[in-house]
């Protein structure tokens, strides 16, 4: 049986990059520095998301997510499609979105690295 990790911050630092940032006025999000964001997420599309509810409207599938899981990202979700499992895609929550980790405000989340996102 395959075993899962989850990667720590400092491998997540490593694979994904070092920023800066400050803390919002609202206290749960983050200013990440621009120069880090532009090098880094990108817009992918994906084609199994269109026409998913998400906030304020429909997902026309092109999202943010960090550069280097463009490929994995699309796999996985034409994976989720071959399996026929799309149809159980009821909501499009997001994926880049710098922040810290709700309800902890001093761990900062992996979505601010573009590197998860919530259905």
């Amino acid at each position: 049986m395959n075993s899962v990790s989850i990667l720590t911050y400092r491998k997540v630092q490593e694979l994904f990059g070092e920023f800066n940032y400050l803390v919002l006025s609202d206290g749960c999000h983050i200013e990440i520095a621009a120069e880090w964001i532009s090098n880094n997420i990108k817009k992918v599309f994906i084609p199994q998301l269109q026409g998913i509810p998400t906030y304020g409207g429909i997902c026309r599938g092109l999202i943010l997510f960090h550069y280097k899981l463009h490929r994995q990202l699309q796999a996985a979700f034409k994976a989720v499609e071959k399996a026929g499992f799309s149809k159980d895609i009821l909501f499009w929550g997001g994926s880049f979105n710098p922040r810290f980790v709700r309800g902890v405000r001093n761990k900062i989340s992996r979505h601010s690295w573009g590197i998860a996102f919530d259905l």
